[in-house]
């Protein structure tokens, strides 16, 4: 049987995969993606990076499975040192790897850090997530947010949850859908409660 091997250590893209009925054998590449992206030639498109990363992802994953299978032909006792022992050796004969990678695009953010720097107030050079943790924006999957959220450092100080949206740049469904999402699978995990559902005092009686 042909099995799905995830080159990635994400989360969100498992539970893709895993919703979408398959069962991945998941192994992490070591690449180093900053080298890779930093040999691309200047002013290369962002969807290009992209398909750059994953390629260079799927390719040490595939190595890895290929270095995997020719251990446990010449010792036996190799493959029992992995986390998926038995079947490394059939795994590289019927397997599809998948290698991924993801880029936000927020021209705004990008905009208003430009003023930032420029104002003094952010250091120039960082990238795209280092300009959203400064802004304190989240991002991702539930859970990759939930972790994000849990290590903000100003969070025990925090009284109320924003979420903003963009207008025009996502549709009304796609909004209802993240504010179910930060509603249902974020607020219950941070331990947040709307204020409907904190018990209310009872009236003080009113003297006729």
């Amino acid at each position: 049987m042909t099995r799905f091997v995830l080159g990635s250590a994400s989360p969100a893209r498992l539970q893709v995969l895993r919703s979408a009925g398959l069962d991945p054998v998941v192994r992490i590449s070591d690449v180093d993606e900053d080298a890779i992206a930093a040999d691309l030639p200047p002013g290369t498109p962002p969807s290009d990076v992209v398909t750059a990363l994953a390629r260079a992802k799927a390719r040490a994953v595939a190595a890895a499975v290929l270095a995997d299978a020719a251990a446990a032909e010449s010792d036996p006792e190799t493959p029992h040192s992995h986390e998926v022992p038995a079947r490394v050796p059939r795994l590289v004969d019927d397997c599809v790897i998948v290698g991924c990678d993801s880029m936000l695009l927020a021209d705004g953010v990008l905009q208003a850090s430009k003023a930032m720097v420029a104002n003094g107030r952010f250091p120039a050079g960082l990238d795209l997530d280092g300009y959203l943790q400064r802004f304190h924006a989240f991002y991702g999957h539930p859970d990759e947010v939930i972790e994000q959220l849990q290590g903000e450092q100003v969070l025990p100080l925090a009284t109320d949850i924003l979420c903003q949206v963009n207008p025009g740049v996502v549709s009304f469904d796609e909004t209802v859908r993240v504010l179910e999402l930060i509603a249902t699978k974020v607020a219950p995990a941070m331990g947040w409660k709307s204020r409907d559902s904190a018990p209310r005092a009872a009236a003080a009686p009113i003297a006729a």
